[in-house]
């Protein structure tokens, strides 16, 4: 009679280690998913503020001196596809719409909107006749109210006769 106690004693020893073995297997599986869901969350939240789509800048000419007679000042081509338009904002200098059909030049002042893909040109004479030697512009393209990214340039002159312009990463 004691073996048949003994036996199921230990039928009933084994039978709660394969329980809590089962138990262990399914709780660390909850808590692999659990953190895998977590961190694809975090990561989802986490990439909405972030920009997607930056306006990339094509410098048409490599430098600009303002005796050029074929541009009213320095050149910027700005495209984005998902865009429907681009601020472009400048520190110091001039901001110029041209059309070379005409020859009318519009200043802009220090802030312009134009179309994906137009050419705005940046002077480096102010409204008082003031020249500077260096500006940062800041383009961001949006897609009616949605701000797509943004992409910051720098122009500056090496001698005070040539400018060129280059992209500033962060």
């Amino acid at each position: 009679m004691e073996d048949i106690n003994n036996r199921d004693a230990l039928q009933s020893t084994r039978g709660n280690r394969t329980i809590r073995k089962i138990a262990l297997v399914i709780a660390v599986c909850v808590l692999g998913f659990i953190l895998f869901m977590g961190n694809t969350l975090i990561n989802q939240s986490g990439s909405q503020g972030k920009e997607i789509h930056p306006p990339e800048v094509e410098f048409p000419l490599s430098a600009y001196t303002m005796v050029m007679s074929n541009v009213p000042g320095f050149p910027l081509t700005i495209a984005n596809k998902e865009a429907t338009r681009i601020i472009v904002r400048s520190s110091d200098g001039d901001l110029l719409l041209w059309k070379s059909s005409d020859g009318r030049v519009n200043s802009q002042g220090k802030k312009a909107e134009v179309k994906p893909g137009e050419t705005i040109y940046w002077s480096p004479l102010t409204e008082e006749n003031k020249l500077q030697y260096k500006t940062i512009i800041k383009l961001t393209a949006y897609n009616g109210r949605t701000k797509l990214g943004s992409t910051d340039i720098e122009i500056s002159s090496e001698n005070k006769f040539i400018f060129r312009g280059k992209l500033i990463t962060e």
